[in-house]
């Protein structure tokens, strides 16, 4: 059973994440790990550290790839006889003290690069070779190697394969460090613990589908979803893109689906992927709205169509309750006016910015109305407090929407 070379990304720190490569003895130990750390395209720091009697890659580490590594522990050894059957290999040969006294590169069973020092350079110069000499990866080996080079490495970056690009994209959303904008709250580190742990606990999105519907946490529930698809004309074969699905109820509702997380600021697409973009109550989380109403504008082919619904705001100042309201949730609120020349100027034509308060407040009595109906079911199936959040939330959302501080925009919008 051969050794291989082990190549980790790790959350390393809070400014930057880790790639490390490790020996991993035909035993099942990590006999020697070496990392370096990437920023961008930079080179950031180099390290050595010993992990003697792990049985798998370290804790830290989230995700690992394995690549063929020919280890020569005998110095005697001819190197050039061993590695002739090999396509594309790193090789590195020990002295009789354990010592490195080798590390090289081998392609079509020649070496073409010896003395590197340590299996991190290796890595590197290999990448670049295969890059600078137009090189096809072994087929066995095409995805990891793919993955290091574009994804880590960050050579040839904007030439990724399909199932590359879908992994690149999980990478994003699992390794990204996002700081709070402005101010960290409550304790959380980054946007996505904040969201999950104080906006969209599983807690509250029960309570939310106890009144919108089974599937839904936006505004109006299926009502407002089958008005606003309807808008869409949809086709068959039609692809849309849903940017934040909540729980998935509209989707099943337009469409068969596939659901993936990811950060819809930094998600690659190709240009001209979709038909339509489609959004509901969520663009209120994001801060840049120019730039991503951008990035939505190269995912749509000619003739694709923005539909978004979003929490808005009135003129300021606004009242100091609402001020509260808004920097608890960390929202980032536009006048329904402002939102529709962003959108604008972001590319898109015949754009409509409506002012749907009237609509949103029905939505919110409608909504209070059921939760009265079924208070016992409620309380018995959650809790009295859960109740109170629910009926106390939803009359606080009627009287900013009294004072002009809250207002509720739909948005929609073409592409030339």
């Amino acid at each position: 059973m051969e050794d291989k070379l082990i190549v980790a990304v790790e959350k390393h720190s809070s400014c930057y994440d880790g790639i490390h490569l490790a020996i991993e003895k035909s035993n099942n130990k990590l006999q020697e790990e070496r990392g370096f750390v990437v920023a961008g395209s930079d080179l950031i720091g180099c390290w050595l550290r010993l992990a003697p009697s792990a049985n798998s890659t370290p804790p830290s580490v989230r995700h690992a790839f394995r690549l063929p590594l020919t280890n020569f522990d005998d110095s005697a050894v001819n190197v050039e006889e061993q590695l002739a059957a090999e396509t594309m290999a790193l090789y590195l040969v020990r002295d009789e003290d354990g010592q490195v006294r080798d590390v090289g590169i081998v392609i079509e069973g020649s070496i073409v690069l010896n003395h590197l020092g340590d299996l991190s350079r290796a890595c590197c110069y290999l990448l670049g070779l295969t890059y600078a000499l137009d090189l096809k990866y072994p087929k066995t080996v095409k995805y990891i190697f793919e993955v290091f080079q574009k994804m880590l490495v960050e050579v040839d970056a904007g030439n990724l394969s399909t199932k590359i690009m879908n992994i690149h994209n999980q990478f994003c959303w699992l390794l990204e460090k996002v700081p709070r904008f402005k101010v960290i709250q409550g304790g959380f580190s980054t946007f996505q613990q904040f969201l999950d742990n104080r906006l969209y606990t599983r807690r509250g999105i029960l309570r939310y589908e106890k009144i919108f519907g089974a599937g839904y946490i936006s505004t109006g529930g299926l009502t407002t979803t089958e008005e606003f698809v309807d808008l869409l004309n949809l086709k068959p074969g039609q692809k849309v893109l849903d940017v934040g699905c909540g729980i998935g109820g509209g989707n099943f509702y337009m469409a068969k689906v596939h659901f993936e997380v990811a950060d819809a600021t930094k998600r690659s697409f190709e240009e001209g992927s979709f038909d339509v973009i489609y959004s509901r109550d969520t663009i209120l989380h994001i801060d840049d709205k120019l730039a991503l109403f951008k990035r939505f504008h190269s995912r749509l082919r000619p003739g694709g169509q923005l539909l978004i619904s979003d929490y808005c705001c009135g003129e300021k100042p606004w009242t100091p309750s609402f001020q509260e309201y808004v920097q608890q949730r960390g929202y980032i609120l536009y006048t329904v006016k402002q939102y529709g020349e962003v959108i604008e100027e972001a590319g898109f034509c015949s754009v409509r910015a409506e002012d749907r308060t009237t609509q949103f407040i029905r939505a919110i009595q409608t909504e209070l109305e059921r939760a009265d109906a079924i208070k016992g079911e409620f309380i018995k199936e959650s809790s009295e407090e859960d109740y109170r959040a629910i009926v106390n939330g939803w009359s606080d959302k009627l009287q900013r929407c009294d004072t002009g501080d809250q207002r509720w925009g739909v948005f929609y919008a073409t592409k030339l």
